[in-house]
C-alpha cells in the first residue's frame, strides 16, 4: 500500500497536531489506521466514505483504571516526561523515550476525555472493512476490550497477537500492514468482479474452457464421489456450478463467491433447487468445522493472498475420503505481455502468480494422495486493446502492488503488440489443475 493512499494524523502531544480528516479529502482509497484512544477522536462523518478502518488496541470505553488515570493526571502537572516514559514502558514500547516539549494541557484534557467517553459504534457498522488488532499481553487495554469491540461490530475481523502488548502499532507494524493490504486487495477484487458481473460471460472464454477441463478431472477421481455435501469456492457466473448441479443431482451443493453480484448472476442460470444453497464467502476464510465430500474451485486460487494456507484450510474441511480439486493460472502465463513490457521498458502490471515448480513444492508438504496436471492454452484477440479490455471486463484488473500504466505507456504497449502480432494478438495461459484426496 503506497503512502498516498493513507494519511497519518497526530494528536500533537509533542506539538504540531494533524487531524486525520485533512488527509482523507482527496484520497482514491481511504484507509484509517488508529491506535488506542485515536478512534474516539475521528469525526463520525469521516466514516461515510472510508473503505477500511484498522483499530489497534482499541476499545468502546475505558472504565477499568480510574485510579491509574487520576494518578497520571496529578503527575502530568509536575513531571509530564516521566508520565510519558512510564506509559511507554507499560505499553511494551521498550527503547522509546519522550522527545520535545510535551503539551501537558492537551494530555490532561485527553485523559479526562478517556475517562468519560464511549465510542459511537453506529458509523463504524457502515464501513465495509473493519479490522481490530489487539495484543493478548496488552496491560493498558486488556484483550477483552478488543473482543468486546469485535462482538459489537458484526462487520469486523479480530486479529489477536499472542505476544502483542499495547505497542503493536510499532512492534507488529509489518504484520498489521500486510493484513490491511490483503483486505484492501480483496475489497477491490470484490468490487471489480461485482461491477462487471453482468458482462462477465461475454469476455470469459478461457474460464469456460477451464471449467470444462476441471469437470473432466473431477470425473477421473479414483474413488467415486459419494452423496456427501459439495462446496464450490468462487462460483462466478456459474460455469462450474451448472456442471456440478447436472453431474451430482443427489448431493447438497453449497455455492459461494466473494461477490454478491456474481452469486446473483449464477442464481439466474441455476434456478430454483432445494439441493443448492448460495452464500457470500471469502474462500480463504472457510469455516473448517463444516466437512465436505468434494471441494471444487475454478480459476479462483490465483486471487488468494496465501495459496498455501488456503490449500491447507480446504483440506481440513474435507470429510474422510473427500477430494479437493481446483484450477488456477501459473506465473508462466502471459509471456507475450511480459516480453512486450520488457522490450519497451514499461512495468508488467499483471499479478505475480506461483510457478508450477513452486506449487509442487507447496504440495510436497501435503501427505495425501495428490495429482497435478497442467496445459497451455492460447486465446486470440484482434487487438491488444481488446485483450486488455477483456481482462478488465471480467473484473480482473486489480494489481496487488497497485502498479498501473500511464495512458502514454499503455498506448506504447498496445502499439508494440499490435505491430508484432498483426491483428491477431495472442495471450498464452498456463493452466494448472490440482487434485488432493484425503
Amino acid at each position: 500500500m503506497t503512502d498516498d493512499l493513507c494519511g497519518v494524523g497526530d494528536r500533537g502531544y509533542f506539538g504540531n497536531p494533524r487531524p486525520i480528516e485533512g488527509f482523507l479529502s482527496n484520497q482514491r482509497k481511504k484507509i484509517i489506521v488508529t491506535h488506542s484512544l485515536g478512534i474516539h477522536f475521528i469525526s463520525q462523518n469521516v466514516f461515510d466514505n472510508v473503505d477500511c478502518v484498522a483499530i489497534l488496541g482499541g476499545f468502546i470505553d475505558f472504565d477499568h483504571a480510574d485510579n491509574v488515570l487520576e494518578t497520571m493526571k496529578r503527575s502530568i502537572k509536575t513531571s509530564p516526561e516521566e508520565v510519558i516514559d512510564e506509559f511507554y514502558k507499560r505499553c511494551g514500547a521498550r527503547g522509546y523515550v519522550s522527545e520535545g516539549t510535551i503539551d501537558a494541557k492537551r494530555l490532561h484534557r485527553d485523559l479526562d476525555f478517556l475517562k468519560s467517553h464511549r465510542l459511537n459504534l453506529e458509523p463504524l457498522k457502515n464501513v465495509e472493512n473493519v479490522i481490530i488488532f489487539h495484543g493478548i499481553c496488552d496491560c493498558i487495554v486488556p484483550i477483552e476490550k478488543g473482543r468486546a469491540l469485535h462482538r459489537k461490530l458484526p462487520n469486523s475481523r479480530l486479529i489477536e497477537f499472542d505476544d502483542g502488548e499495547h505497542s503493536i502499532h510499532t512492534t507488529h507494524y509489518r504484520q498489521c500492514w500486510d493484513i490491511i493490504k490483503e483486505t484492501m486487495f480483496k475489497h477491490n477484487v470484490t468490487k471489480n468482479f461485482s461491477r462487471f458481473a453482468n458482462q462477465y460471460d461475454d469476455h470469459s472464454s478461457i474460464q469456460k474452457y477451464a471449467a470444462d477441463q476441471l469437470m473432466k478431472h473431477i470425473g477421473s477421481i479414483g474413488n467415486p464421489v459419494g452423496i456427501g455435501p459439495i462446496l464450490e469456492i468462487g462460483c462466478g457466473t456459474g460455469f462450474v456450478t451448472q456442471k456440478l448441479v447436472k453431474n451430482f443431482p443427489n448431493n447438497n451443493i453449497c455455492v459461494t463467491d466473494i461477490s454478491k453480484q456474481m452469486i446473483e448472476e449464477c442464481k439466474k442460470k441455476i434456478g430454483s433447487n432445494n439441493k443448492i444453497s448460495f452464500n457470500v464467502l471469502d474462500g480463504e476464510q472457510l469455516d473448517q468445522r463444516n466437512k465436505y465430500e468434494l471441494i471444487v474451485s475454478g480459476f479462483v486460487f490465483q486471487w488468494f493472498w496465501n495459496i498455501s494456507d488456503a490449500i491447507q484450510r480446504c483440506i481440513r474441511a474435507l470429510q474422510c475420503g473427500g477430494t479437493l480439486i481446483f484450477s488456477l493460472i501459473s506465473d508462466d502465463s502471459f509471456p507475450e505481455w511480459k516480453e512486450a513490457c520488457k522490450a519497451i521498458n514499461v512495468p508488467f502490471t499483471g499479478n505475480k502468480q506461483m510457478k508450477l515448480s513452486q506449487l509442487k513444492e507447496v504440495l510436497s508438504d501435503v501427505t495425501r494422495k495428490k495429482a497435478v496436471f497442467f496445459e497451455t492454452k492460447q486465446i486470440q484477440h484482434r487487438t491488444a486493446l481488446d485483450c486488455f479490455k477483456s481482462i478488465k471486463n471480467i473484473g480482473g484488473g486489480e494489481n496487488k502492488e497497485n502498479k498501473t500504466l500511464t495512458y502514454k505507456q499503455m498506448k506504447k504497449l498496445c502499439n508494440y503488440l499490435d505491430s508484432k502480432y498483426s491483428n491477431n494478438v495472442i495471450t498464452t495461459y498456463q493452466i494448472i489443475y490440482i487434485k488432493i484426496t484425503i
